[in-house]
């Protein structure tokens, strides 16, 4: 993944409430922005599993799988607008024509 595709999703997650470094029940730091983003995009983008996850960021594999549907809807939410239009006759005649060759 490019320096610059990681740079807009993390700089986009620090909007996200969900992502903000809090302080959890017991007064310690939770992960940062920067931890969740990589976690959720290390599993998504590369299709590792959450055991291998959790060794590499020190994360649950419950809280990674959370971050991981947090981060996919978040990114669906604020992305969606910009980049997944309704599509357009050119995109169902490629479509069709692509099933006819089955």
């Amino acid at each position: 993944m490019s320096c610059v595709l990681f740079d807009r999703f993390f700089r986009a997650a620090l909007c996200g409430p969900y992502f903000q470094q809090r302080v959890n029940g017991t007064g310690e730091p939770q992960s940062p922005t920067l931890v969740k983003v990589s976690a959720a995009l290390r599993l998504l983008a590369y299709s590792e599993a959450t055991d291998r996850v959790d060794e590499y960021v020190r994360m649950s594999e419950c809280f990674v799988n959370e971050t991981v549907h947090r981060f996919s809807s978040f990114v669906i939410d604020k992305f969606q607008p910009v980049y997944l239009g309704p599509p357009n006759r050119a995109d169902f005649s490629a479509r069709h024509e692509g099933l006819r060759g089955r």
